[in-house]
C-alpha cells in the first residue's frame, strides 16, 4: 500500500508564479467590488464612511495571508 501521508507540492518557483497571478486577479476584482459597494454608502456621516473605507482597505489582507503562506512554504524533499 503506497504511503499517502506525504503530499507532493509544486516547486516554490511555480507556486510563486501562480500566486502572483492569483494575487493580481484577486486585487483587481476586490478593488472593483469594494469601490462599487463603497459608492453606495450615502454621505450621511463622515465617520461611517471612514470606518467602511478602513474596513475595505484591510479586508483584502485575510485571504492574501493564506496565499502568501502557500507561496512561501518550503519545497518538499
Amino acid at each position: 500500500m503506497p504511503d499517502t501521508s506525504t503530499k507532493k507540492r509544486l516547486p516554490m518557483r511555480l507556486r510563486k508564479l501562480i500566486g502572483m497571478i492569483v494575487l493580481i486577479v484577486w486585487m483587481t476584482i476586490y478593488t472593483l467590488i469594494a469601490a462599487a459597494l463603497l459608492s453606495l454608502i450615502p454621505p450621511i456621516s463622515f465617520w461611517l464612511q471612514l470606518a467602511c473605507y478602513i474596513l475595505a482597505g484591510l479586508a483584502w489582507v485575510i485571504p492574501v495571508k493564506y496565499l502568501l503562506n502557500w507561496m512561501q512554504a518550503p519545497d518538499a524533499e
